[in-house]
């Protein structure tokens, strides 16, 4: 391993994610047709929104928050995959998942 590389100096595709959702918070914005929910990379919280399109694509629901919010703990562990592999592919500290 390289100096550089120990620093994660580089090309993000060349870093590995060490993407965690250690918070299992999650709530529904109804101005911005998402759910937000947060993971971190190292000491860097990165925030998500997954719209409301493609949570019902997923899992087609009623539309109202409680069944958006049960539809996205349905599919938690799909979604925090969909989330790691776009921020491995970009590494910012925001992603719309749409």
């Amino acid at each position: 391993m390289s100096f550089l590389s120990w620093l994660g100096v580089g090309a993000p595709a060349q870093r590995p994610s060490s993407l965690i959702f250690l918070n299992q918070t999650r709530s529904y914005s109804e101005t911005k047709h998402c759910v937000s929910f947060w993971g971190f990379d190292g000491s860097f919280e990165i925030a998500f929104d997954l719209t409301e399109g493609e949570l019902n694509r997923l899992s087609p629901h009623e539309g109202d928050e409680i069944s958006i919010l049960r539809a996205f703990d349905q599919h938690r562990r799909e979604i925090e995959r969909m989330a790691g592999a776009a921020h491995k592919n970009s590494r910012q500290r925001h992603h719309r998942l749409s």
